[in-house]
């Protein structure tokens, strides 16, 4: 196992479930960006504890960005204090996310989390 990781075959991830730390509301948001203003406006965006996923997209849009707080209070919080600060903005379209988005294929939810771990088989 040692050699395994030390060669870097693979790489261990960890999976947070959010819901867990208090974290329930998954959000996502489109935002219309100033011509010009868009990288600096995805850096800002990008160092704010709040986000997990800037992204600069081709769309009648500037930029998509995911992000995950505590509940629909701090989701207001968030934008009307910190997105707020930012030039550049001309509009947001915030949306809740119902479901997180799963990794692994394995769903997330505030019942089963990752589920039971199974050990596979040995060869």
């Amino acid at each position: 196992m040692r050699r395994v990781l030390d060669e870097r075959w693979v790489k261990p991830r960890l999976e947070i479930v959010s819901e867990w730390l208090g974290f329930q509301t998954p959000f996502m948001l489109r935002l219309r960006v100033a011509p010009g203003e868009t990288p600096e406006v995805m850096r800002r965006i990008d160092q704010l504890p709040q986000t997990r996923l800037v992204a600069h997209v081709a769309s009648d849009l500037s930029v998509l960005c995911t992000g995950l707080v505590a509940d629909r209070s701090a989701l207001a919080l968030f934008i009307d204090n910190e997105l707020a600060e930012i030039p550049g903005i001309l509009a947001v379209s915030v949306d809740v996310m119902l479901a997180e988005p799963r990794r692994y294929w394995l769903d997330r939810d505030l019942a089963s989390g990752l589920g039971e771990f199974h050990a596979p088989t040995l060869l």
